[in-house]
């Protein structure tokens, strides 16, 4: 059995994005390299692209998968996001993972901090170890995603009877609970969370790492010029964050 896979997706965007996405290949291998653990990939962009050429580098040639996504329609995203996180599960699951961790490109600074969710996971027997940002990481997030989230938080909070930080993105689950992405019935970015509250309400132990959260400096204005405009963020914001409350909803209704 392998101690841990960790299971990455990411987007081809601007050149800023695509620059933390290098960083976070880079920290992946090394950590490969010092730990042991598995990567495996999921990229949205040009299969030959020198961003791709680059994370196949870093991943190993056999450990990325790169999707031809150009759809800039948020559902669409979302159910691109749905399929890569199960084949990612479906396929650590078959390495032999006694811990999969999930995490997202455009997050080097967390690559640090993997090796302390796989260390609560074994040493607490936990089902699921949450990474919860701190309270200046996440007061350094806009406004509107803010609000959003913590509508998220306190929903799957009283499902689960444990009121924390279910928002950042990155978590890592035991065998058993990963499993249980696999069985979510819908395509979209709720895929994270019904594991995380059908895991819960099946009796898997909850663990909590904090871990700084900061969002990169300045990072809204770096986003397409889309993603500035407060309506067609808040509109994102809605579309993602209420699919985490019906993957929420539906999990605790699978009981």
């Amino acid at each position: 059995m392998l101690e841990a896979v960790i299971c990455t997706i990411s987007a081809s965007g601007t050149p800023w994005m695509n620059e933390l996405i290098r960083q976070s290949g880079q920290g992946l291998a090394d950590l490969s390299k010092n730990k042991g653990y598995k990567v495996i990939g999921h990229h949205m962009g040009v299969e030959k692209s020198l961003l791709a050429s680059e994370l196949r580098f870093y991943y190993g040639n056999n450990n990325l998968t790169v999707q031809n996504e150009k759809s800039k329609n948020p559902f669409a995203i979302s159910a691109a996001i749905s399929r890569s996180f199960k084949a990612n599960v479906r396929r650590a699951l078959e390495m032999g993972a006694e811990c999969i961790v999930y995490t997202e490109g455009d997050k080097p600074d967390f690559v640090d901090e993997i090796p302390k969710l796989v260390n609560k996971m074994k040493n607490e027997s936990a089902g699921i170890v949450l990474p919860v940002r701190s309270r200046k990481g996440f007061a350094k997030f806009p406004w509107i995603q803010r609000e959003f989230e913590e509508i998220v938080d306190h929903y799957v909070g009283e499902a689960i009877g444990i009121r924390t930080d279910y928002t950042y993105g990155p978590r890592a689950f035991n065998r058993r609970t990963a499993r249980l992405a696999l069985t979510y019935p819908a395509e979209n970015w709720g895929v994270q969370t019904f594991p995380v509250v059908a895991g819960c309400l099946q009796g898997e132990k909850l663990e909590i790492a904090e871990v700084p959260g900061y969002p990169q400096e300045n990072y809204m204005q770096k986003y397409p010029p889309i993603m500035r405009n407060f309506f067609a963020h808040a509109a994102w914001r809605m579309i993602q964050n209420s699919a985490h409350i019906r993957a929420a909803h539906m999990a605790k209704n699978i009981r």
